[in-house]
């Protein structure tokens, strides 16, 4: 068989046009592809575009695809697709769109890369049953070239798991009931986040799910016992229940009501004493204003499809995300609650991306009334299961979750500049000619998939290595090159005054969780990893973007910690830190003064790294992670953010801690300038006055899970029982059995 040996764009030297082409406007709507070489109006037409979107070609608009034009051609990838080592030899299809899009009006550094990703709805059963079935079956690239039997993927297996990073200041009420007492530590003060512990100053409200009695025996006696020790025999029975415990005064501590069978984490309604159990699948909700005979007030029943992505409170209303799976075989009339009143979406009430993105769950926003448990608003949103990160702010609730689309962008310009030397005519064609079938992208690479492996299997054993060896290489320089092309995210705002979709982007990377994005007088400042898990070869960095409430970028900070992914964020005002990690712990310290210009302001690498990180004051942060493999706490002095200093440490001998997943599980107290972390071995109960750590006192002994004060008493709290510390002298001054 015969095969080229001349790259695409020699090949199209070919059909080359006369030089002496004249000079003519942009039209971005014939931006066709190009090469180095090339000749005629489609170089012209690309040469105007370059020119009219502020890149300079010293020989002018010539219609040949000169050095000046390659030039040019580089210095946009690299300024507007954040592409450093590009030839220039070619401009891709995502080039040309990006190019496209910037003459028409765009402005921003990040533009090529910050892109609208707009919404539609569906229209009709076997519209979203299309959709829903052009959307299935998404490979990786590899998979799709062929390289599936050797992949060079970066594996975090044997990092540490991780989930919510951050620590944010614990508000204080005052109450009739006591002049002071924590509240759940959340990321935004004033949105309540459900927990499994809560308090409203008089009462604890917590949750024991899950403890199984056994029957075992004492040893050389033969007496049986109840006892909660794990034996080779079932158990008798699970004692799931939430216990009202009355905790001040301190004299009459002691359980008010067990009679709450329901277990879950809670959400609270101060104002009118509804404690809201998310029991899964159910939601319940109980009057707890007279403790020792809490009500039952309603039940929010969850189809058995059904479950919460996430929750939270504010403005006397509970925000609900619900997940719901659907194949191409679901019904129009999707289920979402059952009682006290039944709740569906309709499948012509589903927004689902323009651009095709794997889809196989609906999000549904629902605004509850606490108070009679009815859905008041609701809005359904398409997309996939598995990667999605919601944040809630006093006025927008961001959904966002990985983005596949963009795959076969890459994967297509991919096949038009770097196959053409590798690949024959006949294959090169009907590559082409499938790109223009009007089939959804997936179908379009199953069908490519056949024809690259069609020409593979007529190849002998030596043409067949050749091309093996040549197109690893290939995939692995050219994903190098893109990966804020491949790795993707797809963020949604939604208002809280509507339930809407308000606008939308996709950006390059991916969320770690909640608090990689916040909300900061009118801009959404965001952190994302790129490349973590694509066959990069260790080369995934991190960025930070600024966006407008149009979702538009205004500013970005590039390529932080490189080979690293993002352990945790926090932003503080027109601050924010930044922790990655792969053998070092860089701690980033970020000025977000001017949204349009962030720069990194100061860096500090140190042994370990933080997976959670807290503000002390203005400038002082906190942070709770790892070194050596046992829990490590850290100050960091910030006074001056272009030399971050780590001020004082202290390592535990415990090797994990809750607060390390869970930002609720980490309690702060600045009137006597405490904090609580739970670790494995018990609590711990740590000062930082004067900016220097000292461990104040332990509680062992019981699985400790949270701590909360109430006036000057610290409540240690787990599951066996309640050890009650005096904050003054940190004697223990009482403990209550919750067995």
């Amino acid at each position: 068989m015969k095969k080229t040996t001349l790259f695409m764009g020699l090949l199209l030297t070919v059909f080359a046009f006369s030089s002496n082409v004249s000079a003519e406007s942009c039209n971005t709507a014939k931006l066709g592809k190009a090469s180095y070489g090339q000749r005629g109006s489609v170089v012209s037409n690309l040469q105007a575009c370059l020119i009219k979107a502020g890149y300079s070609i010293s020989t002018g608009v010539t219609g040949a695809y000169d050095v000046s034009t390659r030039e040019a051609v580089k210095a946009f990838y690299k300024a507007d697709l954040y592409i450093d080592n590009w030839s220039g030899n070619s401009v891709g299809v995502l080039g040309r769109k990006t190019l496209a899009l910037k003459v028409n009006g765009g402005t921003g550094p990040a533009l090529g890369n910050v892109t609208k990703s707009p919404y539609k709805k569906v229209s009709s059963l076997t519209e979203l049953k299309k959709y829903l079935d052009s959307s299935s079956g998404y490979y990786s690239v590899e998979d799709r070239l062929g390289m599936n039997n050797d992949r060079s993927i970066t594996t975090t297996a044997s990092l540490p798991s991780i989930s919510n990073e951050v620590s944010f200041k614990q508000s204080e009420s005052t109450s009739a009931m006591s002049s002071r007492y924590s509240e759940t530590n959340v990321q935004v003060t004033g949105i309540d986040e459900p927990d499994i512990i809560k308090t409203d100053g008089k009462n604890l409200y917590i949750s024991q799910e899950g403890r199984n009695i056994y029957p075992t025996t004492i040893m050389n006696t033969g007496d049986w016992v109840m006892r909660e020790e794990k034996s080779i025999m079932p158990p008798l029975y699970n004692q799931s229940r939430t216990l009202i415990v009355n905790a001040t005064p301190l004299s009459e501590l002691g359980i008010a009501s067990d009679a709450i069978k329901e277990t879950g984490e809670f959400l609270f309604s101060k104002e009118n004493k509804i404690l809201i159990i998310l029991s899964r699948p159910n939601i319940v909700a109980y009057d707890v204003s007279n403790p020792k005979n809490p009500l039952k007030k309603w039940t929010i029943e969850l189809d058995s499809n059904t479950n919460i992505t996430a929750s939270r409170m504010t403005n006397g209303k509970v925000y609900l995300v619900t997940n719901t799976w659907i194949n191409s075989s679901s019904g129009c009339v999707i289920p979402i609650v059952n009682t006290p009143s039944k709740v569906s979406t309709l499948c012509t009430d589903i927004f689902v991306p323009i651009a095709q993105e794997p889809v196989n769950t609906v999000y549904n926003v629902m605004e509850v009334n606490p108070n009679t448990g009815a859905v008041d608003q609701k809005l359904s949103v398409g997309g996939e299961s598995g990667s999605t990160v919601i944040s809630v702010f006093p006025n927008n609730i961001y959904l966002s979750y990985r983005s596949k689309s963009s795959q076969f962008n890459v994967m297509s310009d991919f096949f038009e500049t770097q196959l053409s030397d590798l690949l024959s005519t006949d294959t090169l064609a009907k590559i082409k000619k499938i790109n223009g079938y009007d089939i959804s992208n997936n179908s379009k690479m199953s069908e490519i998939e056949q024809v690259i492996r069609a020409e593979i299997n007529l190849m002998d054993k030596d043409k067949k290595l050749k091309y093996e060896n040549d197109l690893q290489n290939r995939v692995a320089n050219y994903m190098s090159a893109r990966l804020r092309d491949i790795d993707r995210s797809v963020i949604v705002r939604i208002p809280l005054s509507n339930l809407s979709i308000a606008t939308t982007a996709s950006i390059p990377g991916h969320l770690l969780n909640q608090f990689s994005l916040d909300e900061y007088n009118g801009y959404l400042r965001l952190t994302t990893t790129v490349g973590e898990t694509w066959g990069n070869n260790g080369k995934s960095r991190n960025d930070v973007y600024v966006l407008n409430q149009n979702l538009s970028v205004v500013g970005s900070i590039l390529d932080l910690g490189i080979t690293e992914r993002i352990y945790s964020t926090r932003f503080v005002g027109d601050k924010g830190y930044l922790v990655t990690f792969r053998q070092v712990d860089p701690f980033y310290v970020l000025d977000l003064s001017n949204p349009n210009k962030p720069v990194m302001a100061g860096e500090l690498k140190i042994p370990g790294y933080s997976s959670y990180l807290e503000p002390i004051d203005e400038n002082t942060i906190l942070g709770v992670g790892q070194e050596s493999g046992k829990v490590k706490v850290a100050l960091f002095d910030v006074s001056n953010p272009k030399n971050p200093i780590e001020q004082s440490k202290y390592t535990l001998t415990d090797s994990w801690s809750e607060v390390n997943g869970n930002h609720h599980a980490f309690l702060k107290d600045e009137k006597h300038k405490v904090f609580f972390i739970p670790g494995g071995q018990g609590g711990y109960v740590f000062g930082y006055e004067g900016n220097t750590l000292a461990l104040k006192t332990t509680v062992s002994g019981h699985s400790v899970k949270r701590a909360v004060y109430i006036g000057d008493y610290l409540y240690v709290i787990g599951n066996e029982k309640i050890s009650v510390l005096n904050e003054n002298t940190w004697v223990k001054e009482k403990e209550l059995d919750l067995k």
